[in-house]
């Protein structure tokens, strides 16, 4: 079976019959440099197959030629090394699951925090109870938070953006 595009994934067959990448746009041949199973997730976003020259305009600065390695780091093609400046957008898009997303609570939860006075929320690890601190607590063995000063404890379901073992800054609140 021939690999497919990681963006469209369609195959061409042995038979004949090729797709079009959506990667790139073109007929997609079982040698396409898009057919690969494994491409960074950046050749996606941004639209390029590894290998395949761009080039950026930054405010009318034409950056390039570019290329997205087979590890997903941007460099220029024609230089050795990756740009360090953008590495870590590469690596964020390339391993989304290192992104560590602080949750944004709704405007029912700000109003709680805001009537007790609360700086921060946390929810234990059971997930049970949601706790409001005037002051930042610490992470404790068994998943719970203690050490800050504690204005006000309830149940999770009233804080349902925090989640289990998770620690949330409540911005605005003096």
């Amino acid at each position: 079976m021939a690999k497919t595009c990681s963006d469209c994934e369609k195959s061409a067959p042995a038979g004949g019959m090729a797709s079009r990448c959506g990667i790139t746009g073109r007929i997609n041949p079982s040698d396409h440099p898009c057919d690969v199973e494994d491409n960074p997730r950046l050749c996606q976003v941004l639209g390029v197959a590894v290998g395949q020259r761009f080039y950026f305009d930054d405010q009318g600065d034409k950056l390039g030629p570019l290329v997205i390695k087979e590890n997903g780091q941007v460099q220029r093609d024609d230089l050795e090394g990756i740009f360090p400046h953008i590495r870590f957008l590469a690596d964020a898009i390339n391993h989304p699951e290192k992104i560590e997303r602080v949750p944004v609570l709704t405007d029912k939860e700000w109003i709680r925090c805001r009537d007790f006075g609360a700086k921060w929320v946390s929810r234990d690890e059971d997930g049970e109870l949601v706790h409001l601190w005037e002051t930042e607590p610490e992470p404790q063995p068994g998943g719970v938070w203690a050490g800050g000063k504690s204005c006000a404890q309830t149940w999770a379901r009233f804080f349902p953006s925090v989640q289990p073992g998770q620690l949330v800054p409540v911005e605005g609140v003096s």
